[in-house]
């Protein structure tokens, strides 16, 4: 009784993992809250509301991906990591596009809004790429009406820039 253990028998089985959309959307939220720890860092001097708000969302970005990078996460907590993950991408957008009435220190200079930086440019990146994968992790369903969701908010965002609202 032999066993193939030959290259080409386990390749396939090594580049599925290496490329499921499980891993992709682990990463990518993995990433993100790596981003979120420094973005801490960074903001340490404008208050601990700001601090504590990137801390959180590291934390909560950690403990997602783990489950989700193992194959552990039911379709409702792949749902909440859609919907809290898009609401960070719209609050970095809203920043970067409008005055916000909040943020801290950020309001005393509340006169335009914040201009990008790399390192939040990263961090929607890497959230991007968990938004972009996490979906197939969905049954058809859930994962049509997820996407549809996605896109109508990318689209009404597109009209409202057009359109001169943002």
């Amino acid at each position: 009784m032999t066993t193939d253990v030959s290259p080409s028998a386990t390749a396939g089985v090594t580049s599925r993992l290496r490329t499921s959309p499980a891993l992709l959307a682990a990463v990518g939220l993995y990433a993100a809250a790596a981003g979120h720890v420094i973005a801490a860092l960074v903001h340490l001097s404008h208050g601990w509301s700001i601090t504590a708000f990137f801390l959180v969302a590291a934390a909560a970005q950690v403990v997602v991906a783990g489950r989700i990078g193992r194959g552990t996460a039911a379709a409702g907590l792949v749902v909440a990591v859609l919907l809290s993950t898009l609401g960070l991408v719209l609050l970095y957008v809203a920043s970067r596009t409008v005055n916000l009435p909040f943020g801290g220190a950020h309001t005393v200079h509340n006169d335009r809004p914040q201009d990008p930086d790399l390192l939040g440019t990263a961090v929607v990146l890497a959230e991007l790429v968990a938004l972009a994968t996490a979906p197939a992790l969905l049954p058809e369903p859930l994962r049509r009406r997820s996407t549809t969701t996605m896109m109508l908010v990318g689209v009404g965002l597109w009209a409202a820039w057009a359109t001169g609202l943002v």
